[in-house]
């Protein structure tokens, strides 16, 4: 049966299957545990035993023993672009120095563990109660970490005064808190969640502010501020639209007045605006794009990128500090075309479900960690691919499974309601 207005109905199969508790709880407390990375390994969530790596293996082990076909079932198209750009990786890595196949080797693994989660993140959080599940375990282990940094428990401080997380560089720290913190907003905006959870929401959202504040990154603030400036796009009536405003308008105030009374804060940004540093990211950003225009179609080859980029500073390796930098100059354009094509396709899987179901919070979270990637490189980290995996699968649930409340939204689930009965009793 066909309903006009609805387009194409896409398959809901996995939408619609029941997914077992354990393999709820264990996702649940991955997610809870991405914040507290560092603790159990090395400095930057390194080692083999930390506790999100435990509790990862223990959740992917739940879904092969208990529901296989639902997690690891249907891939989105972005999943096989991403698979793409993972084989061209591994061709260019056999023609590298054999002294680098350790360390090509171990890049690699990490790159398909991520996109094993992100296939099976995409499938979980097609299912309503299991998105809401696992943003609320991210957005209380942030308010949790955060609370503690300033209480001075999991406080590690860095050079030049910043105070990160539990010996976390201080802008992953913070970067992970913005995540946390665009979440959180997110809820706040929700029409259905009562007044009084708003208040503890918001409770919650100051402390991951001000922590972010702390540890001084520029970068994770700006892309806080950019994942802001999207709610503002929130369909609705004008009451809604005037609520969003001033949420946001709010927000913008708190990281401004935490920020000015940073020195250490206030310090950086005065050194960005006077003399135009960037944490030497002002010289390791043209030197990149340098070493992409000399070799564009095949880049440097995978570790190999970042072994150059270190010798013209004269250092054994440099980070490029930017995602999309990192990616041009290992495998060039043939490598890097199906990887931007998959993050493409992720956007273009959140603006669906912001123009179908006013589902904003997608579009935000990608916006927050797309600009977070300028100044960082997180294709390593869980939260990247996470963020991709809920883009992906907001585009792919049914409308009416989304939880929202507004104008745009309800009129056209009562127009599309009225169309239903009128096709049953017209017997179509």
């Amino acid at each position: 049966m066909k309903y006009p207005l609805e387009g194409k109905v896409p398959n809901y199969a996995n939408h619609k299957s029941k997914i077992l508790p354990i393999i709820i709880l264990f996702y649940a407390l991955f997610i809870f545990s991405i914040p507290f990375e560092s603790l159990g390994g090395e400095e930057g969530g390194g080692g083999a035993f930390t506790i999100t790596k435990l509790i990862g293996y223990a959740f992917f082990v739940s879904c092969i023993l208990f529901q296989p076909k639902l997690c690891f079932g249907k891939a989105p198209k972005a999943f096989l672009y991403f698979i793409i750009y993972l084989i061209m990786y591994g061709l260019m890595g056999l023609f590298q120095p054999e002294s680098y196949y350790s360390a090509i080797m171990l890049q690699g693994l990490t790159i398909a563990q991520m996109l094993v989660l992100m296939l099976i993140s995409f499938n979980l959080m097609k299912n309503k109660r299991v998105l809401n599940i696992a943003l609320i375990s991210l957005l209380v282990s942030c308010g949790f970490v955060a609370i503690m940094q300033l209480l001075g428990i999991t406080a590690t401080e860095s050079l030049s005064d910043r105070i990160s997380v539990l010996g976390e560089d201080p802008n992953i720290a913070a970067s992970v808190l913005a995540i946390g913190a665009v979440v959180l907003i997110g809820f706040i905006m929700k029409e259905s969640l009562s007044t009084k959870i708003k208040l503890l929401l918001f409770g919650l959202l100051l402390p991951t502010v001000l922590a972010i504040i702390h540890t001084g990154s520029r970068g994770a603030l700006i892309a806080l501020a950019v994942g802001l400036l999207v709610f503002t796009l929130s369909k609705g009536n004008m009451k809604i639209k005037l609520r969003n405003t001033i949420v946001v308008i709010l927000c913008f105030a708190a990281l401004v007045l935490f920020s000015i009374q940073n020195p250490s804060n206030i310090q950086r940004w005065e050194s960005t605006l006077s003399e135009g540093s960037l944490a030497r990211r002002e010289f390791i950003y043209p030197a990149a794009l340098n070493m992409f225009a000399e070799k564009p179609l095949l880049g440097w080859g995978p570790f190999t990128n970042v072994i150059e980029l270190g010798r013209i500073f004269g250092e054994n390796v440099i980070d490029t500090h930017n995602l999309y930098l990192w990616i041009l100059t290992e495998v060039g354009l043939i490598g890097s075309i199906p990887f931007f094509w998959g993050l493409w396709l992720s956007v273009t899987g959140a603006w669906t479900a912001w123009r179908r179901d006013n589902f904003i919070l997608p579009l935000a979270l990608l916006a927050t960690v797309f600009t977070i990637n300028m100044t960082l490189t997180w294709h390593f980290r869980k939260l990247f691919w996470i963020v991709l995996a809920l883009a992906l699968s907001a585009a792919s649930m049914n409308a009416s499974s989304i939880d929202r409340k507004n104008g745009c939204g309800k009129k056209r689930t009562k127009v599309l309601n009225l169309i239903k009965i009128f096709n049953l009793t017209m017997g179509v």
